[in-house]
């Protein structure tokens, strides 16, 4: 992937063979402003591209499925069975760890997976801390021993 995404950024003919696969692709690639259209989903391409390989490292430990997999032991040592929050810790650049409480209910993300318990699907009680790159937490994952932290 990372091979053709270089190909891709450097044969612009790549660019277009890919494009004018897509709805609006023949169109797009018609206009005068041809040049600057494939330039843009040449980045557009490499962001989607490292997201995929981001994603390898940021949903390890996490599965698809409807599992105490992914959830984790509340970092007071306790799985909080039928509730609806669980407390890991977190740290942004630059700062301490702190203490922050994640639920698994009445988040607006969730509301476009109908039929999915959201606690226990892709990473679950975690939210997005597994997408931000910038960011480190730790936890107690339910798979392993409470005293084992995980980060």
């Amino acid at each position: 992937m990372i091979k053709d995404t270089i190909r891709c950024l450097t044969d612009s003919s790549r660019l277009e063979n890919i494009l004018i696969k897509s709805a609006g692709g023949k169109t797009l690639l018609s206009s005068a402003n041809k040049e600057s259209i494939l330039k843009r989903f040449g980045l557009l391409l490499l962001g989607v591209r490292a997201h995929v390989i981001g994603d390898t490292w940021a949903h390890q430990d996490w599965c698809a499925l409807d599992n105490v997999i992914n959830t984790y032991w509340d970092i007071d040592n306790s799985r909080l069975k039928n509730d609806v929050w669980q407390n890991i810790e977190y740290q942004d650049m630059g700062q301490s760890w702190k203490k922050v409480k994640l639920s698994c209910t009445s988040h607006e993300n969730w509301q476009a997976a109908p039929n999915v318990p959201p606690c226990y699907v892709g990473h679950g009680w975690m939210g997005h801390f597994p997408d931000y790159s910038f960011v480190k937490y730790r936890y107690k994952p339910c798979w392993s021993p409470k005293s084992a932290w995980s980060l």
